[in-house]
């Protein structure tokens, strides 16, 4: 019993600590607009879903797209949280100057987002 618990704190520490990794790596990348393309509610036990919004970037002409998940939420908030973000005029990314294919939409560059970025999922 004691080991479980034990594994499940590691892999809680380490999933802070890469969290904090890709964050600070991230606010050094280039900072530019883009826009939302699509907002999903995934299914999450408990009657929760994960916002997931699919966005576009453009780049010395070319476009590039990415994805950025949020953490669970209610159900009861699925509406809210969908109209917000398609209300939302644009989306603030930080992309890789070597490599625009990488990019990472971050809390803080984005306060208008209507939840909380998970950078641990799906980026």
């Amino acid at each position: 019993m004691g080991g479980f618990f034990l594994d499940y704190l590691i892999r809680g520490i380490v999933r802070t600590v890469r969290r904090e990794v890709r964050r600070n790596a991230a606010e050094k990348w280039v900072l530019i607009e883009g826009k939302v393309q699509r907002f999903e509610a995934k299914d999450e036990p408990w009657n929760n879903f994960r916002p997931v919004v699919d966005y576009s970037y453009e780049v010395g002409g070319e476009s590039w797209y990415g994805t950025v998940t949020g953490s669970s939420m209610s159900r009861t908030r699925v509406d809210h949280v969908g109209d917000a973000v398609y209300a939302l005029p644009s989306i603030w990314i930080r992309y890789h100057p070597a490599d625009a294919s990488q990019s990472r939409v971050l809390g803080k560059d984005n306060p208008n987002l209507p939840f909380n970025v998970d950078l641990n999922e799906g980026v």
